[in-house]
């Protein structure tokens, strides 16, 4: 059986959190034409979310939280004038670890941007070597070589 504890790894809380403290992160390679996220939208209007935001917390002056999962619900929340949204904030995520989850949720999920892409995959083989990548267990290494 499951612990609980198990289940909460990785993150610190869940919670609603005002929309105006969540920023989006520049990296997200990730696209959605507008035909899908109207319908992202309907459902979002129809059902609520289904799925939270995932957020970091970080240290800004008026924003409290940034997305590393989830950039399309929180922009369907902003035209469907909700005020709070729920997030779960993760924890122990540095800039690093945050691109790897956004990179791997928006390989499985989305429609990806190739010069967004490009420059978030030259910026990892730049900076980390194969054997670095193979071990993190946040991006298939087969993305980089």
């Amino acid at each position: 059986m499951i612990k609980v504890e198990e289940l909460k790894r990785g993150y610190k809380e869940m919670k609603e959190v005002e929309l105006k403290y969540i920023i989006p992160n520049e990296w997200n390679p990730n696209e959605q034409d507008e035909q899908t996220f109207n319908l992202l939208c309907e459902k979002i209007q129809e059902n609520g979310f289904l799925e939270p935001i995932g957020v970091v917390e970080i240290k800004d002056e008026y924003y409290k939280y940034r997305i590393i999962s989830g950039e399309h619900r929180y922009r369907a929340a902003k035209i469907l004038n909700y005020t709070l949204i729920p997030v779960v904030v993760y924890i122990d995520f540095d800039e690093d670890r945050q691109k790897f989850i956004s990179l791997q949720v928006q390989v499985i999920q989305g429609k990806l941007n190739p010069i967004k892409m490009s420059k978030l995959l030259t910026d990892y083989a730049q900076k980390y070597d194969k054997d670095t990548l193979s071990r993190t267990k946040s991006v298939t290494p087969k993305l980089f070589f």
